[in-house]
C-alpha cells in the first residue's frame, strides 16, 4: 500500500486551496501544495462556493483567509496542526523562518549604503560660531571656483574649526546665511593657486568675475545639439512616423512631431566625443530637460532668426525659464484647483499633515508640484531636516530641500528617466532655474541616490523603454538574474535591468518598494508580470501594490515611522525588520 500524501484527508482525497493569482507567494506555495498532494483551485468563484481554504499574504475584509504558515507547519508536523490557529487577523507571528543567505547579504549591503542618508543629522546639533562663519567665507574666497561644489563643502567640514558639522550643513549655512557676505574673492590661476600683485598681496576680484566649476551651455551649444538631433532622427527613423501628428493627421514636410523622436544613449556618447565641452550625460540632460521642453525645431528657427537680425541668441535655459515664469500666473489657479481636487488614496488629512510638518513647508510650492507619493519620498529621505535647520541657524529653506533631494538624486543628472517620457516636468520639483544641480560622482553610496519612489501619476513610458516591448521574456529574465547577484551587486542589477528595457528610475523605484531584498524584488516582478498579462494595468496599483508582504509604499513607510503597527498586519516580522534597516530606523 502506497504511503498517503501529506495533503490528503483520511479518505485519500486532496485538500483543496485557493491562492489569488496576484499573491506574491502564489508560485512558491502552489509548488509546495501540489508536491505534497494538495489541489489548487484556479477559479475564485468556485473556491468561494465550495468553501475551499483561501491562503493569502494579507487579510481581505469580509472574507475568511488563512496564513501560508499553515502549509509550512502542516508539511513539517503533519496532522497535529489545526487550521483555525492560522486564521486572519493573525496573532503574534512565528519567526523561525529565516531569510535566505543571499537576502540577508543584500539587506546588509543596502543598510550600510543607506544608513548615512536615511538617518539624517544627529539630534544634538553644533551651532555655528562667528569664527566658523568667517572661516567658511575665507575658504570660499581662497577657492572661489569650488563655491558651487558639494565636494568642496564636504572636505571643508573635516577642517578642525568645523568639526561637528556635516558637509551638507556647512554648504547650507553658506548658501542661506553667508553667501551675501562674500563680497569679494581672490584671483587664482587655472590650477587654483593664488595670484599676487606687485606688493605681494593676493589679487582681489568681485565675486561675479570669478568662474565656477559649472560649464554653462551656450546658445551655440544648444543650436548644435538641436540641429544634430533633428538630422539624426531624419537619418535613422521612419519619415511617415516623424510627420504624423498625435491625432494621426499628416504634418507638413517641414514640420516633425518631436514626440516621436527616438534618441538613444549611444547618440549622446558619440556627440560628446566631437563636442567635448560637455559630457554625454550633460548633453542628454540638456536634451531631456530643455530642448524637448522648448522644442528643438522652434529653438533652431529662433536661433537662425536672431543671427539674421544681428541679435545675440539666448541659450535655452534663459528662454525656458522666462517662459515658465510668464506662464506661472496663468496656470496657478488651475494648479490649485487640481491640488485641492486630488484625493490621494489611503492618505488621510492627518497623514498628509504629518508629512507637511516634517518638511516644515505647509505653504511651500512643492505642494503644487508633487503628489502624496513625491512628498512622502522627500519626507522619508529628509529625516532630521529640522535639526539641520537648527544647526545652520534658520528656517527650512529651499536650499535645504534641494540638498535633501540632492542626497538621493531626485533632480540629478544621474537619474535617467527614459527618453520617451514626454512631460519631463512630471518628475521634477524645481523650476527650470534649478535644474543644474549635480550629484557628486565620488559619493560613497553611488546607487542609493537612485532608490526613490516615482510619482503616482507618472506615465508608463517612464518605466520601460522600447527594448522592453521587444523582449517577451524580459521579466522572467530579470527574475533569473536575481539568482546570480552577489552581495554588492547594485551596479550589476541596474545595468542588467536597463539592458532588459527597465528605465533606471523604475529600477530605483522597485528597490525602494522592496527594501532592495532579492526575495521581494522577485515578488514584485511576479505582480508586474501578472498585471501586464491581464492587459488592464492600473499604474498606481502597479507602482504601489497594497497589502503585500515585503512591498512598501510611502503610506506604509509613514505608518512604520509613526508606530502604527496595526496598519501593517500584512507584513511579517522579517519584512518589517528589513524595512527598518533600509530606512535606517
Amino acid at each position: 500500500m502506497s504511503e498517503r500524501l501529506l495533503l490528503h484527508d483520511d479518505e485519500g482525497r486532496p485538500m483543496a486551496f485557493y491562492i489569488s493569482p496576484l499573491d506574491p507567494n502564489r508560485e512558491k506555495y502552489h509548488k509546495i501544495i501540489t508536491d505534497n498532494g494538495g489541489y489548487i483551485e484556479p477559479s475564485e468563484t468556485i473556491a468561494l462556493k465550495t468553501g475551499y481554504i483561501q491562503l493569502l499574504s494579507y487579510p481581505v475584509p469580509n472574507r475568511e483567509t488563512f496564513l501560508f504558515q499553515f502549509i509550512d507547519d502542516y508539511v513539517t508536523r503533519g496532522q497535529t496542526v489545526y487550521l483555525e490557529a492560522y486564521k486572519y487577523p493573525p496573532g503574534k507571528r512565528r519567526h523561525d523562518e529565516a531569510l535566505d543567505e543571499q537576502d540577508v547579504e543584500t539587506a546588509k549591503a543596502m543598510a550600510q549604503a543607506m544608513s548615512k542618508k536615511a538617518k539624517g543629522p544627529p539630534k544634538s546639533t553644533t551651532k555655528f560660531t562667528a569664527a566658523a562663519d568667517n572661516y567658511i567665507l575665507e575658504q570660499v574666497r581662497l577657492k572661489p571656483r569650488y563655491r558651487t561644489s558639494h565636494k568642496f563643502f564636504e572636505q571643508l567640514a573635516k577642517h578642525d574649526l568645523l568639526r561637528g558639522h556635516t558637509g551638507n550643513s556647512v554648504r547650507s549655512r553658506y548658501r542661506a546665511h553667508l553667501e551675501h557676505k562674500l563680497l569679494y574673492v581672490y584671483k587664482t590661476d587655472e590650477n587654483d593657486n593664488l595670484l599676487y600683485d606687485d606688493k605681494g598681496k593676493p589679487i582681489v576680484l568681485e565675486v561675479s568675475e570669478a568662474k565656477t566649476m559649472k560649464n554653462r551651455f551656450t546658445a551655440d551649444d544648444d543650436y548644435n545639439l538641436c540641429v544634430s538631433i533633428i538630422n539624426h532622427v531624419l537619418n535613422t527613423q521612419d519619415h511617415d512616423t516623424l510627420h504624423t501628428a498625435d491625432d494621426k493627421t499628416r504634418l507638413p514636410e517641414d514640420q516633425l512631431n518631436e514626440a516621436n523622436f527616438s534618441v538613444s544613449i549611444s547618440f549622446f556618447d558619440e556627440f560628446a566625443r566631437t563636442n567635448t565641452n560637455h559630457s554625454s550625460l550633460s548633453w542628454r540632460d540638456r536634451y531631456r530637460k530643455f530642448a524637448r521642453v522648448y522644442g528643438l525645431q522652434r529653438y533652431r528657427d529662433d536661433y537662425q532668426r536672431a543671427i539674421e537680425a544681428g541679435e545675440k541668441p539666448q541659450p535655452m535655459k534663459n528662454l525656458t525659464s522666462r517662459e515658465s515664469k510668464s506662464e506661472k500666473k496663468a496656470q496657478l489657479s488651475a494648479k490649485k484647483l487640481r491640488a485641492q481636487a486630488y484625493a490621494p488614496p489611503r492618505m488621510d488629512i492627518h497623514d498628509q499633515a504629518l508629512l507637511a510638518s516634517e518638511l516644515g513647508h505647509h505653504q511651500h510650492h512643492l505642494s503644487h508640484q508633487l503628489d502624496s507619493a513625491g512628498v512622502a519620498a522627500v519626507a522619508n529621505l529628509a529625516v532630521g531636516q529640522r535639526a539641520l535647520d537648527e544647526e545652520i541657524g534658520g528656517k527650512n529653506t529651499n536650499d535645504n530641500i534641494d540638498d535633501a533631494l540632492h542626497n538621493v538624486g531626485v533632480d540629478s543628472d544621474r537619474v535617467q528617466i527614459d527618453d520617451q517620457l514626454t512631460d519631463v516636468r512630471a518628475l521634477g520639483i524645481h523650476d527650470f532655474d534649478g535644474l543644474e544641480l549635480k550629484v557628486d560622482a565620488d559619493s560613497q553610496d553611488p546607487w542609493a541616490r537612485y532608490m526613490v519612489y516615482l510619482p503616482r501619476d507618472v506615465h508608463s513610458k517612464a518605466l520601460f523603454t522600447d527594448k522592453f516591448l521587444s523582449e517577451p521574456h524580459a521579466i522572467d529574465d530579470a527574475r533569473s538574474l536575481l539568482t546570480k547577484l552577489g552581495e554588492d551587486a547594485f551596479g550589476v542589477l541596474f545595468d542588467e535591468f536597463e539592458k532588459l528595457g527597465f528605465t533606471r528610475a523604475f529600477v530605483g523605484h522597485i528597490l525602494k518598494v522592496t527594501s532592495s531584498s532579492v526575495r521581494y524584488i522577485n515578488d514584485y516582478l511576479l505582480l508586474l508580470r501578472d498585471a501586464l498579462n491581464n492587459g488592464d494595468m492600473d499604474m498606481s496599483s502597479v507602482l504601489f501594490p497594497r497589502g503585500h508582504n515585503g512591498l512598501w509604499t510611502p503610506e506604509s513607510d509613514l505608518w512604520l515611522k509613526e508606530g502604527h503597527m496595526e496598519r501593517l498586519m500584512f507584513h511579517d516580522g522579517d519584512s518589517i525588520e528589513l524595512r527598518r534597516q533600509f530606512l535606517g530606523l
